[in-house]
């Protein structure tokens, strides 16, 4: 298995993606040939039904799970494959019950939130698949979710998909010039600014679009040490630099009456659709859901014209550059308390095959294979967030680190800041904060 950091890394310049395959291109089976893998002399069980738990999937995961189920049906016949759905609200808890404690219904194959899957794998959660990693893909994986689904030099849990974030707008409101740097897109936004308008929309809880300014000046949240222990960089010079900026932006860019310091994203397509924000930072189903009728939360009456669309990734410091966001998405597990691990994980392997993946990126999502990349859509929405994912930044892959999101370090302090407090200072009680926690036994 390869070795992969992601605790610390240049920002770059956003490579140009593979154009979309031509018409005659890709052309996609809706099942196998109806035969294990060439050389696979496992005996397989039948009369079994595998359980595959996905997190709140969406429409444009079908054509992949169709795929999936009829691939899998084929390959190994007399088994059934079904579909089990999850809340991200509650599947921690969920899983702690039937993965860890193992009560209740277990599934065989699980999604989990790419920042809560280093608590699955610390805790002997999932089957270890160190020696299935070339098998599952190899260094055709998103190395970031490799690293973090890897725990004490073992792998557990491959990359389902990733999501980058993305900055939107009305050109209504914003008009039609996208800001070419960081420094030009603060000050953008600064422009912006009303009372009951936010230029750029950060409130104060908001750590996903805060992390972003810490990034782009050499801070960081924590990097490991040669000696295994956490050492968090909020403090660093670099650190102190980006949240400077960033309380800059909150008091300068954003207001309060919009964005307070005391509240976080949730709130930002509600707030976008009542006319009250300029640019905000978020996910492409956001998007989605803007172009949506009011009823579904959305305003399509101001976003539904793509000519009203303003859609672009996160500048850089310098021209050309993509800033380094947060990497939303998730990564794929088998049960190690599944009662079938041998079926469990040919599902897995179909899920991270170029089959599965390719139909995940043409239904938008970034895949969990870098080469599945060349069938993305060629759309303005898609593209932006495939160039923020080739720069996106993981949190720390420490099995701790879902007690520092549980006990809202990052959103304490940065709500702090944006309330006008001595940064230097956080920071500080924010790194003791964090590596208290990392390294704790």
């Amino acid at each position: 298995m390869s070795s992969h950091h992601l605790t610390s890394r240049p920002r770059r310049a956003a490579a140009p993606l593979v154009a979309v395959l031509a018409a005659s291109g890709l052309v996609l089976s809706a099942c196998s040939s109806g035969k294990a893998d060439a050389g696979d002399t496992t005996v397989y069980p039948t009369g079994q039904t595998i359980t595959v738990t996905l997190i709140a999937p969406s429409a444009a995961q079908k054509p992949a799970n169709d795929y999936l189920k009829a691939t899998f049906e084929s390959k190994f016949p007399g088994n059934k494959l079904v579909f089990a759905d999850e809340a991200w609200g509650t599947y921690q808890d969920d899983y702690q019950k039937e993965l860890i404690d193992g009560k209740g219904k277990i599934p065989d194959v699980v999604e989990m939130g790419n920042t809560q899957t280093p608590g699955f794998t610390a805790t002997g959660a999932l089957l270890d698949l160190t020696d299935k990693y070339q098998d599952l893909g190899g260094d055709d994986l998103l190395p970031g979710f490799v690293e973090i689904g890897s725990y004490d030099g073992r792998f557990y849990a491959p990359p389902y998909y990733s999501a980058g974030r993305i900055v939107m707008g009305s050109s209504k409101i914003v008009g039609e010039t996208v800001p070419q740097t960081l420094a030009e897109y603060v000050a953008a936004g600064s422009k912006l600014k009303k009372k009951d308008r936010s230029g750029i929309y950060l409130p104060g809880m908001d750590w996903y679009d805060v992390m972003p300014f810490v990034w782009e000046n050499g801070g960081y949240i924590a990097q490991q040490q040669d000696d295994g222990t956490w050492k968090a960089g909020f403090s660093t010079s670099g650190g102190i630099v980006g949240l400077v900026q960033a309380q800059n932006v909150m008091k300068q860019a954003n207001s309060q009456k919009v964005g307070p310091a005391d509240a976080d994203e949730t709130k930002a397509v509600e707030k976008f659709c009542q006319g009250k924000v300029g640019y905000f930072s978020g996910q492409t189903w956001q998007a989605a859901q803007l172009a949506s009728s009011p009823k579904d939360g959305g305003c399509k009456k101001t976003w539904g014209n793509p000519d009203d669309q303003i859609v672009f990734t996160l500048p850089g410091k310098e021209k050309g550059s993509v800033a380094a966001t947060f990497a939303g998405g998730s990564n794929l597990g088998v049960a190690a308390k599944s009662k079938n691990p041998e079926l469990a994980y040919q599902v897995l392997k179909i899920m991270t095959s170029p089959g599965y993946q390719d139909l995940m990126a043409l239904n938008a999502f970034i895949p969990a294979r870098i080469s599945s990349s060349a069938n993305l859509p060629q759309d303005a929405l898609t593209l932006s967030s495939a160039r923020a994912a080739q720069t996106a930044i993981l949190t720390p892959a420490s099995p701790n680190w879902a007690t520092v999101e549980s006990k809202k370090y990052l959103q304490t302090a940065f709500s702090q800041i944006a309330a006008g407090g001595n940064v230097p200072a956080i920071a500080k009680k924010l790194d003791k904060e964090i590596e208290d926690t990392l390294n704790a036994k």
